[in-house]
């Protein structure tokens, strides 16, 4: 093993990536890729979001009372990148929203776009901002307030069919999916 000291946080990858909403103030609906997404709670069902200060994403959920997330899969790679711009590079005259607007949907939530074709979609009131000012991205937890999947690639109890393909990043343009899914059986031997 060999000692490191910057970029640790991506000891903890791959995490799943999500594309979250959101609206401004002012009206205005924003989407942008996030793989820094927990769940940490189940009941009730909440999650917490960390995003980069400096992004217009932060600066609407500093004030937003709610965000969607949407669990991407790999077949929208491409669209994903595009989106993340900041990191990408990609650029275009047009608002994100409006350029890639065939492939949203925006009648889900008041909280912001999801992403037509995705895994699922996860609608979230804000609940809680417990690091206002410290470190450099907002956290931000949500109380789920509605939900969809897609029942082509999971069960009615949420467990997936066949081997849904969500997209993972490492860090930075690094991607992977999860390879298969695979069960084992549960511990039925002498409980202490």
């Amino acid at each position: 093993m060999k000692e490191v000291r910057d970029k640790i946080h991506r000891i903890m990858a791959p995490r799943l990536v999500f594309l979250l909403g959101t609206v401004s103030e002012d009206g205005e609906r924003n989407i942008m890729p996030i793989s820094s997404v927990t769940s940490i709670s189940t009941d009730p069902g909440m999650a917490i979001v960390a995003v980069y200060k400096e992004w217009q994403t932060c600066k609407n959920l500093e004030t937003a009372n709610g965000f969607t997330l949407s669990l991407a899969p790999k077949e929208q790679l491409e669209l994903v990148w595009k989106l993340g711009g900041k990191y990408s590079g990609y650029r275009s005259s047009m608002k994100k929203v409006e350029e890639f607007k065939n492939s949203l949907d925006f009648n889900f939530s008041k909280y912001g776009p999801v992403l037509k074709g995705a895994l699922g979609w996860i609608e979230c009131e804000v609940v809680d901002r417990p690091n206002a000012g410290k470190g450099n991205h907002l956290l931000v937890t949500g109380k789920y307030t509605k939900a969809m999947i897609d029942e082509t690639k999971y069960t009615s109890e949420i467990l997936p069919i066949g081997a849904p393909k969500p997209l993972m990043q490492w860090a930075q343009n690094a991607f992977s999916t999860p390879d298969n899914i695979f069960d084992i059986p549960y511990y039925e031997g002498p409980r202490i």
